[in-house]
């Protein structure tokens, strides 16, 4: 037996109830906003080091950070965490602080650190690439 889609205007409603409940806005894309193809990018505190280039990937399931970053910050513990292996930092976006597992890789990327589904999730933060930035949920 073949599913029956839901119908455009039940979408409709569907999506008119996540807004209630949800209850966060955005402005409307302008034209130009629509052309860009740029990632996210947040300034964020790792373990009390500034970081100008944090990557925000939805597409992403974990946080990972570069081995090269990773060998300029510090574990909790004063010492160094195994390399390859996961680091648990304390990480301060905004006014909003948590601790958070990265998974250190050996890679050259253009960004500090990559923020994936699991700090979106924690942290409760909605990002948009379209507009640029972020909101976190209330």
């Amino acid at each position: 037996m073949e599913e029956s889609k839901p119908k455009s205007n039940e979408i409709d409603m569907i999506l008119e109830e996540v807004d209630k409940r949800v209850n966060i806005t955005f402005d409307k894309p302008t034209p130009e906003m629509t052309k860009h193809l740029e990632s996210l990018y947040v300034k964020a505190q790792i373990n009390g080091k500034t970081l100008a280039k944090v990557f925000v990937d939805g597409g992403a399931s974990f946080s990972i950070m570069p081995l090269t970053m990773f060998r300029k910050i510090e574990s909790f513990t004063g010492g160094v965490t195994a390399a390859l292996g996961v680091l648990v930092a304390k990480i301060t976006i905004g006014p909003k602080t948590m601790y958070l597992a990265f998974f250190i890789v050996d890679a050259k990327p253009t960004y500090s650190v990559l923020l994936g589904r699991d700090w979106i999730h924690a942290s409760q933060f909605l990002p948009s690439t379209l507009h640029h930035f972020g909101r976190k949920i209330r």
